[in-house]
């Protein structure tokens, strides 16, 4: 399952989620409620990821567990417009852009559209 954005549905058929800002701070347990809430949608999600600043491996790992959830439903998933700070974490880990996420075999594309 290719994560790849599908730019050809409209936005309305899209759940938007928006990372927050600081992604060590910030209560892993509400990140965890927005991405929950993104797959009971059961549409393709935009990750809005423009605003990222800090990345901590808790919310991080929450990410990554959504994107393979969302692989396992067979949901398309968009990153879009990684900040800096959530690319350079993606990239230390082995997960950027080009690469497989984890054991789930899945690509995504960190787009930069608006």
């Amino acid at each position: 399952m290719n994560l790849n954005a599908n730019t050809e549905l409209p936005a309305e058929q899209a759940t938007l989620v928006a990372l927050p800002a600081d992604m060590i701070g910030e209560d892993p347990e509400m990140l965890r409620q927005l991405l929950l809430d993104a797959l009971i949608q059961n549409r393709r999600v935009v990750l809005d990821a423009s605003q990222v600043a800090r990345v901590g491996t808790a919310c991080l790992q929450l990410v990554l567990a959504f994107l393979r959830e969302a692989t396992l439903k067979q949901l398309a998933v968009e990153i879009r417009s990684p900040s800096t700070a959530l690319a350079d974490a993606l990239l230390c880990t082995g997960l950027g852009q080009d690469s497989h996420f984890c054991t789930v075999g899945v690509s995504t594309t960190l787009s930069n559209a608006s």
